[in-house]
């Protein structure tokens, strides 16, 4: 092969590498909107406990489901947003994050009815829209958080630390009797949900809050000081773990009632029946 065949398919090959990487080569990777959207979106969802990042990233979720309904991640991510942003908020906006919440996860339900997300943020959400409705529209939704956990419980009891439990203990601890409430199966249930989630200390409040109720405060005290004094967090709920032990805090001070502030104000808190 002369020398002249040689430089021009050296050439060749050249260009074909330069091809490659020019925007209508095959290997270009045009920048990908949704991927920039969804990575900004969960940066800002990390830094929630800041009022302005946790609407930010509601309103790029809100985006990102709008363009893609199918998308069931982050409709779940959306409702849980929402139901942090409610339980921190005025009851008249508290209720309509809630029914948005409720709505997602609706949605999500109808695309996979074995959605541990969508059952868990349902049951979630219908229980924080209980405790600001009123007295008929509480006992509905009651009804409903009762039969969506139980489906949770049954497919993943473990789901956000043993968050059926958590939630239906929490159930049979605010009802009155007459309507289904019975401390003795609450204790039960939030004592699975404390093995399941040794670190999800939302878990340990409900438990302690019913325990104090129940006038054993040494124990109720114990659990509290267990959240306060711990640092370990469940992956992923650092925000969180910071006001539990912030309330934990208070109570063990004598600043705060464990019923209402240990217990509700919280992103996962649920307090059905109690609605004015």
């Amino acid at each position: 092969m002369n020398k002249k065949n040689i430089l021009l398919k050296c050439l060749l090959a050249s260009l074909c590498c330069i091809w490659a990487f020019l925007p209508w080569g095959d290997s270009y990777a045009a920048p990908n909107k949704d991927t920039d959207l969804r990575g900004r979106a969960e940066d800002l969802y990390e830094k929630r406990d800041d009022p302005q990042n946790a609407q930010k990233a509601i309103e790029s979720y809100r985006k990102i489901v709008s363009e893609n309904p199918q998308d069931e991640k982050a409709a779940c991510r959306l409702a849980q947003l929402l139901v942090w942003d409610g339980a921190l908020s005025s009851d008249e906006k508290a209720i309509a994050c809630y029914k948005e919440a409720a709505s997602l996860s609706e949605k999500v339900l109808k695309q996979n009815p074995k959605s541990t997300g969508g059952l868990y943020w349902l049951g979630v959400s219908y229980g924080l829209w209980a405790s600001t409705a009123g007295p008929i529209k509480s006992i509905s939704l009651v009804g409903e958080v009762k039969s969506v956990m139980e489906r949770l419980a049954e497919l993943d009891p473990s789901y956000e630390g043993g968050g059926a439990y958590r939630v239906l203990g929490r159930l049979y601890n605010k009802l009155p009797f007459f309507l289904g409430g019975d401390d003795a199966k609450a204790e039960e249930l939030l004592r699975k949900a404390v093995s399941m989630g040794p670190r999800y200390w939302l878990n340990h409040l409900y438990l302690a809050d019913l325990l104090q109720k129940c006038g054993r405060e040494k124990e109720a005290r114990q659990l509290v000081t267990q959240v306060r004094d711990t640092k370990a967090a469940e992956p992923g709920l650092e925000p969180e773990t910071r006001l539990w032990k912030d309330l934990a805090g208070k109570y063990l001070r004598g600043e705060a009632d464990p019923d209402d502030s240990l217990a509700d104000t919280s992103c996962t808190a649920t307090k059905p029946g109690d609605g004015q």
